[in-house]
């Protein structure tokens, strides 16, 4: 006897459907079954299909995880519905009858055939927000090069935002509205993701869209596409900007775009420095991870401003051009072959004769921070390197081993004060480096956050 549904006790979905199709494996092989299959809220896709039936005579099981499937089939309302990328997760057999459970990539959902495409509505994560609308239920958005963007709460946001800030949970409580008759739909999903990194970045936690449901011009819902490949993350509570401060929200929202400008080949490498200075700052990871992290996110900023700056060849990295250096290193390995006579001992020193012309870290931070208009302490960016520096090279928090710097820094009183140091450090040039200038809540305090103007 097969157990009907191994999945009917979850309860973490937003999204379900059931009904009869068929599942198709890459193999060739084919099966008529009952289904059900629901996104749950973090968005991943799970698709259980019971009383499978071979439509072919020789049926060999499929490795599990080794074989990609597809599906169609009608749901018990009689929408069309199709499953894309999907990869077994479990198969149960008993005689000629088969229970299989999948993950799908993308599920789409057909509910009518009407053409008339008016409005697109994104399911978004995890954004904790006050409206300028409709009683603070609604922020309107006016983004450069784009149509008007529409951010409304769910009805149960509240309640929503309750159990994701208790228990550090992923769920959507809100949906962001484009309107076809001004935006292609084509054009959706880039703008949207562009504005979902940096709502991510106004809020310090991943802000992801895992579905979308298209409208026709009488507000009825005639498809919905679930998709499982949009990475989320649980709640992280370390808002950059107050999510009750409506005004800056929407400033920086409607503003903010990478430095380096939105068609520069730059952009994918933004989007993955957000995405791992997010990581820093996600609930329950270890701190020296964390930390380390941070630095990783430095790493990838003083990469990005390098790319950046460089012009005519020139690296700014370089404290001589290259040309330059190759006539000095001349001179350098004659001195060296002179005094080593080792010859293997010479090969391991030009090695690392180009890193003698690498401009010093906390240099390049500085000019970085000069590039942006940041205007920072050079003492402050001195104890960024020595904080970052420890934990990269030895994955311990310098307060533990500093002695006269501690006592001439409160930022170094314990782990958790270095850490909010570092994470506060990253948070203004990740805000400077989008062209803010406003109100934001600065973390270096071990209680609340305290809010600060940025100019």
């Amino acid at each position: 006897m097969i157990e009907e549904d191994i999945l009917e006790y979850c309860n973490n979905k937003i999204y379900e459907y059931s009904g009869t199709g068929e599942l198709l494996f890459e193999d060739g092989q084919k099966f008529d079954c009952k289904f059900v299959a629901f996104q749950m809220k973090n968005g991943k896709i799970l698709f259980h299909a019971k009383r499978c039936r071979s439509k072919i005579q020789q049926y060999s099981s499929p490795k599990k995880g080794y074989c990609r499937v597809s599906f169609v089939g009608v749901t018990d309302k009689k929408y069309k519905i199709s499953g894309k990328n999907g990869f077994i997760i479990h198969i149960e057999s008993v005689n000629d009858e088969r229970s299989i459970t999948c993950s799908f990539e993308m599920l789409n959902v057909q509910i009518s055939e009407n053409e008339n495409k008016r409005e697109v509505h994104f399911g978004i994560t995890n954004f904790e927000f006050t409206g300028n609308e409709c009683n603070g239920r609604t922020l309107t958005l006016n983004l450069k090069g784009s149509a008007g963007i529409s951010i409304q709460k769910l009805k149960a946001y509240n309640k929503i935002m309750r159990w994701i800030k208790t228990f550090r949970s992923i769920d959507v409580n809100c949906k962001a509205i484009f309107n076809l008759s001004e935006e292609k739909f084509e054009n959706t999903i880039e703008i949207l993701d562009n504005l979902l990194y940096a709502m991510s970045i106004a809020r310090g936690t991943k802000i992801q869209w895992i579905y979308y449901e298209i409208f026709d011009d009488k507000g009825i819902c005639i498809s919905r596409v679930h998709s499982s490949s949009r990475v989320t993350k649980v709640y992280s509570s370390y808002n950059l900007i107050d999510p009750k401060d409506t005004n800056s929200t929407k400033i920086f929202l409607e503003n903010a775009k990478p430095i380096f400008g939105e068609k520069s080949k730059l952009v994918e490498p933004m989007r993955e420095l957000i995405d791992s200075h997010l990581d820093s700052l996600i609930p329950g990871v270890y701190l020296e991870t964390k930390g380390a992290n941070l630095g990783i996110t430095m790493e990838m900023l003083k990469e990005i401003f390098i790319r950046t700056v460089e012009k005519d060849g020139i690296n700014k990295e370089n404290i001589l051009t290259e040309e330059k250096f190759k006539e000095l290193e001349k001179s350098i390995k004659k001195c060296i072959k002179f005094e080593v006579k080792e010859k293997e001992k010479r090969a391991l020193i030009y090695k690392n004769l180009k890193s003698i012309n690498r401009r010093p870290f906390n240099t390049l931070i500085s000019d970085f921070c000069k590039e942006i208009n940041f205007e920072v302490d050079e003492d402050q960016v001195q104890l960024f390197v020595k904080c970052r520096n420890q934990l990269v090279h030895t994955g311990n928090f310098y307060c533990r081993y500093a002695t006269e710097d501690k006592e001439r820094y409160p930022q170094l009183k314990d782990e958790l004060s270095e850490y909010r140091f570092l994470v506060n450090f990253i948070n203004k040039l990740l805000l400077k480096s989008y062209g803010y200038r406003g109100f934001y809540l600065d973390w270096s305090s071990t209680e609340e956050p305290v809010c600060k103007e940025l100019v």
